[in-house]
């Protein structure tokens, strides 16, 4: 297995060969976030929605990024932003279900439950594998029963 050090200078080595291949910036982001690298990380992928202001797919990555950060405000304002492009269609229940899960973590329920609700509700007419409907589905649904319980409690 590579250590941080030898995967960064692989992927920088890459992105000076190829510097025009966004899925290597979007493997640096990922490295960066894995060790860690926060402003690192952000800033690649930065970056890379600047060079791709129509690719809902960087923006949504951008969001879980922030997501993992903690960073859920941000996060959501990165979603919203993939939810407007157009390529952004085939993974939409998703993010949908992360924007609830982000709402959730700041303690807005309302929007938290709507916005799980309309990820379940898009599952349905998505052209994705039913394993992968399931797995979103059952995370809609636990974030769900956690804010029921809050609500309750």
């Amino acid at each position: 297995m590579l250590k941080g050090n030898e995967s960064f200078r692989i992927i920088e080595d890459l992105i000076e060969e190829f510097p025009n291949d966004n899925v290597l910036l979007l493997h640096q982001a990922y490295w960066q976030q894995y060790f860690n690298q926060k402003t690192e990380s952000l800033e690649t992928m930065h970056i890379l929605t600047n060079l791709n202001p129509n690719n809902g797919i960087y923006f949504d990555t951008y969001g879980e990024i922030l997501m993992s950060f903690e960073e859920y405000s941000k996060a959501i304002v990165q979603f919203n932003k993939s939810l407007k492009c157009e390529l952004n269609s085939w993974n939409e229940f998703q993010t949908y279900i992360k924007v609830g899960i982000c709402y959730k973590e700041l303690e807005q329920n309302e929007p938290a439950i709507e916005h799980l609700k309309k990820g379940k509700e898009l599952s349905e007419v998505d052209f994705c594998p039913i394993t992968v409907k399931q797995k979103w589905n059952a995370i809609a649904d636990l974030f769900l029963a956690q804010i029921s319980e809050l609500e309750f409690n």
